[in-house]
């Protein structure tokens, strides 16, 4: 371990760190989710800090020396962040400042053991500060709160808790769980904006369904959804039937699954994804006599794009009644996903999953999709948005450069806006 942690202390970004810290006479520590990931031998791309002192010209200088970007987070609080790219990868440096008396009481205000760990910048010999008992918790697997009031002080960390849980295999401990069933009802408080985040991190995952019932279970699915007129049972067993067949696209669909994969990890905005979108369509009630559509675009502050998104999935993937057996006419197949854009293959998907329609049947669909469909305006940039990016009015460098997005998006080299900025970005 201690290994570990003397490389982590070495690497190119704490050893800038500290020695900016040393010149402003600035006490730092090095916290959080990066020191959890280093014991668990997991790889680390974000390394918290925080600071004693005034240290507000600090993380500045860092992204200068580091060749990265700051800007601030919260600049009231002094909380700010350096984005460093590389080859491939993104890393982040988050600053803040210290809370309570020192390095231990803030170790105590945080929200879970596991991420109530320090390592001193100017320690040569790492000695890991652990008052609340983390490492013990990381060998037990268990996500456990540093104080019974932690979900008082932000009850944001009630989703939170199931998000560490389900991200790193880890069980919630029993008076933890016991504290979130209790303390359910703060999630009402908690900004919507904040809840779709942590909501959507777990519909990514591949078992999200079993997530959806442990949110279920502990009262919180009902404080961030509308409750289910019909009881969620049902509902959680489509959503456990879209997450298995999400996860043998391959095996369902020969020669098209890896693309089916590549399409539904599409964002239709920040952090919400085609397949989340799905996985959320299924736990919802199938018809919308209820105005449950409506309420749930709501409370989770949707974009125009994802609500019309769930809304197509929710309006089903069955096919027209004139549909003959066999091979579908072109026009047939054209008209579906005209109708449905851009959410058509995902409605296939869902009224798979929800047994309405057959494999065999949506293949013929996909395959259409996928070697004559040309979807009109079914990118992850709208035409505003790259001339916006590039600085420039409308005119034959913006249709270079959509028809650059749309070959890369085809590739599956591009999945997210934030990978379409970037690659338009490098050829502007």
């Amino acid at each position: 371990m201690k290994k570990r942690l003397t490389e982590l202390l070495t690497n190119d970004f704490c050893q800038t760190v500290a020695a900016v810290a040393a010149e402003l006479g600035v006490a730092g520590w090095l916290v959080g989710g990066g020191l959890r990931d280093v014991l668990l031998g997991r790889p680390v791309q974000d390394l918290d800090f925080a600071l004693g002192g005034s240290f507000t010209e600090l993380p500045r200088r860092c992204a200068d020396r580091l060749g990265g970007t700051f800007f601030w987070l919260d600049e009231e609080r002094c909380q700010g962040r350096i984005v460093v790219r590389g080859e491939g990868a993104e890393s982040t440096l988050d600053f803040a400042p210290l809370r309570g008396d020192g390095i231990v009481a803030d170790l105590w205000l945080r929200d879970f053991t596991i991420n109530a760990l320090a390592l001193d910048l100017r320690d040569p010999n790492p000695v890991l500060l652990d008052p609340t008992g983390g490492e013990a918790d990381l060998g037990q697997r268990l996500v456990r709160a540093c104080r019974a009031d932690a979900f008082r002080d932000d009850p944001l960390r009630l989703l939170r808790a199931f998000r560490f849980a389900a991200s790193l295999g880890f069980s919630i401990e029993a008076q933890t769980l016991a504290h979130i069933q209790s303390d359910a009802m703060l999630l009402v408080g908690v900004a919507a904006e904040r809840i779709r985040k942590e909501l959507f991190a777990l519909l990514s995952l591949a078992d999200a369904a079993r997530w959806l019932g442990e949110l279920h279970t502990a009262g919180l699915l009902d404080v961030v959804l509308p409750p289910h007129p019909a009881g969620s049972v049902k509902s959680l067993a489509r959503a456990a039937r879209t997450d298995a067949l999400l996860g043998s696209l391959k095996e369902t669909f020969p020669g098209w699954g890896e693309r089916l994969a590549v399409h539904q990890a599409r964002e239709t905005e920040e952090g919400v994804s085609a397949a989340a979108l799905l996985r959320l369509a299924a736990y919802l009630p199938t018809d919308d006599d209820t105005g449950c559509l409506a309420e749930v675009s709501d409370r989770l502050r949707l974009g125009r794009a994802s609500r019309h998104f769930l809304a197509t999935i929710l309006r089903g993937g069955v096919l027209p009644p004139e549909v003959p057996p066999g091979p579908p006419p072109p026009r047939v197949c054209y008209r579906y996903f005209r109708d449905r854009e851009p959410a058509g293959l995902a409605a296939l998907l869902g009224a798979v999953a929800a047994g309405s329609l057959t494999p065999a049947a949506a293949a013929r669909f996909i395959a259409f999709f996928f070697s004559e469909y040309h979807p009109a305006g079914d990118l992850l940039l709208s035409g505003s948005e790259v001339m916006e990016l590039l600085g420039c009015s409308q005119g034959p460098e913006v249709g270079a450069a959509l028809a650059k997005l749309r070959a890369a998006e085809a590739a599956g080299r591009v999945t997210t806006a934030a990978e379409a900025r970037e690659l338009l970005g490098k050829s502007s």
